[in-house]
């Protein structure tokens, strides 16, 4: 390494990309020798590198002192950048920052700045913008306030104007929406974000009245945009109504996430190609699902698509459709739920299956025993023709699925089925099986006739082999037995009284599984399947998936 020649070195610092986590990694590069610090030090690409990389925290999380480190390594990392553009990701951006960036204003092509505290950071920002930013690419702006003591209502900070003539480049803009509406057209915008202030309280979007009339009048100057995302959307209120309706011809990309009531609000005021991407979320409110697609919408863009497939998913927590067209485009709504709001998801299948019942390939994803009734499921099996995959997880099969599929109508309605994904709860098993506490030897019988044996011990051996016994039958008949390629089953115990079975139990069930299914689909996959109890924070399942045999 002594012999290369400084500019192999400069190459090899130049691919480092260093960050400021890591900052003692970099002392430890200068203190090798004096030539490989003389020669890091003239090397501009791994210092931009090193800004480009951090976030720039200048004040603790709750403290309103200025962290001396930081700042002195931003300053020597900005001063040893030379003239390449700056990629800058700041959090509280206050005077003492914005007087040190002016003189390095033109070389600034990013700037992402996340701010704290309206009294002592809200005018930094301002100083910064107003002195002109020529080659600013993109522009971030995140206000997020922590209370510390302050309690002056009637504190009135301007929010920093955003100037086209001083911001000549930018493409790429992300502010809160309110303070959208009142600024000068951009017309090289291409990219906009639009989110919601957290200083509403102090800036003056607090005391300002922004109707949705006046930020469609600020959409409607950007010709160029070609994404925008919206959060909170302004809806109208009694006396405040607006005929205007805003063509974005080269939108290609759109995200709104609000209430049912406002995201259709919105897109009633907006003409997009039909061929656009489009992703809805949908906060619990008023209204559920696809009731946000206003008619001129949803015969437009269905109509364009060409759907080739929908993929349907219904969680614990939260409901989308996934809807794919023949030429890439996609459309995705997603309903959130509230933590105590456990019903089901049949309204939302019915819808589902009434626009998309003929699409070529859909997938079918629920969870839980309450998220869709038997009614919903069987007009599922049946209406879909395209029906390519289907999971419910968390609600044991033997109560829906397998009567359905060793059913006549069954075999009719899911020939079309490559991949399943299936459910075996050993607290049902007491309803297939015999009653082990009674020491009843009750024998029941599968779809085929054929007795099965009596109910043992959760998760053994005998019990892998009595499950088997039910489904092995309807796997081997006709189609599955052609069409099926892949079979999951979720071993799903109960969260309360349900036997987990160890490792060695896993084992014996995994053997057999294999030993009696391999033969009927082509792929085989077990999985420990454990969701957590309804009360806590976060029903999300937790996977645990053993190799194949």
């Amino acid at each position: 390494m002594q012999r290369l020649p400084p500019e192999a070195l400069m190459h090899v610092f130049s691919h480092i990309r260093p960050t400021l986590a890591h900052f003692d990694w970099v002392c430890n590069i200068m203190a090798v020798c004096r030539r490989w610090k003389s020669i890091l030090l003239r090397t501009p690409r791994f210092w931009a590198d090193l800004i480009e990389g951090s976030s720039w925290h200048f004040y603790g999380f709750y403290s309103i002192r200025l962290d001396a480190d930081v700042w002195r390594r931003f300053r020597f990392a900005v001063v040893k950048s030379g003239r390449l553009p700056l990629q800058l990701y700041i959090t509280c951006l206050d005077d003492r920052v914005a007087d040190f960036l002016i003189p390095h204003r033109c070389r600034i092509s990013t700037l992402v700045i996340s701010q704290k505290y309206p009294h002592t950071h809200g005018p930094g920002i301002n100083r910064l913008v107003r002195a002109g930013l020529p080659g600013l690419a993109r522009l971030s702006i995140a206000y997020v306030h922590y209370e510390v003591g302050y309690t002056d209502r009637d504190f009135r900070m301007a929010y920093p104007r955003i100037d086209s003539t001083l911001m000549p480049q930018l493409r790429a803009l992300e502010i809160p929406g309110h303070h959208f509406a009142g600024n000068t057209p951009l017309h090289s915008l291409r990219h906009l974000t639009l989110g919601e202030c957290g200083w509403q309280r102090w800036c003056s979007c607090g005391s300002e009245s922004h109707s949705l009339d006046s930020l469609l009048r600020a959409l409607e100057q950007c010709h160029a945009l070609e994404t925008l995302a919206v959060q909170g959307v302004p809806v109208t209120h009694n006396g405040d109504t607006t005929d205007r309706v805003v063509r974005l011809n080269g939108l290609r990309d759109l995200r709104i996430e609000g209430t049912a009531q406002s995201i259709f609000t919105y897109l009633t005021h907006l003409v997009f190609a039909p061929t656009i991407s489009l992703y809805l979320s949908i906060a619990p409110g008023d209204g559920t699902f696809l009731d946000v697609l206003p008619p001129n919408v949803e015969v437009a863009m269905l109509g364009a698509y060409d759907t080739q497939r929908v993929h349907f998913r219904g969680l614990s927590r939260s409901c989308s459709v996934d809807i794919y067209g023949a030429h890439g485009q996609e459309m995705r709504i997603t309903e959130s739920r509230e933590e105590d709001e456990v019903d089901g998801y049949d309204r939302q299948l019915l819808q589902t299956v009434g626009l998309f019942s003929q699409v070529p390939r859909v997938d079918v994803e629920v969870d839980g025993q309450d998220s869709a009734s038997a009614s919903t499921l069987r007009e599922v099996w049946t209406e879909f023709r395209g029906l390519r995959s289907f999971r419910m997880a968390d609600c044991d099969c033997r109560f829906y699925l397998l009567p359905f599929m060793a059913s006549l109508e069954g075999q009719q309605s899911l020939h079309a089925l490559e991949h399943l994904s299936i459910t075996w709860n050993c607290a049902y098993d007491g309803w297939f099986f015999m009653n082990r506490r009674r020491g009843e030897r009750a024998i029941v019988t599968n779809g085929c006739n054929a007795s099965v044996p009596v109910w043992p011990t959760p998760y053994d051996a005998s019990a892998c082999e009595a499950f088997c016994d039910l489904l092995a039958p309807v796997l081997a008949s006709s189609p599955f037995t052609d069409c099926l390629e892949s079979l999951e089953v979720l071993i799903c115990p109960s969260p309360t009284d349900g036997y987990t079975p160890g490792a060695g139990d896993m084992a014996v069930i995994q053997a057999l599984l294999h030993e009696r299914l391999d033969s009927l689909v082509q792929e085989l996959t077990m999985v420990l399947y454990r969701r957590r109890p309804r009360f806590t924070l976060s029903r999300q399942a937790a996977m645990y998936r053993y190799p194949q045999a």
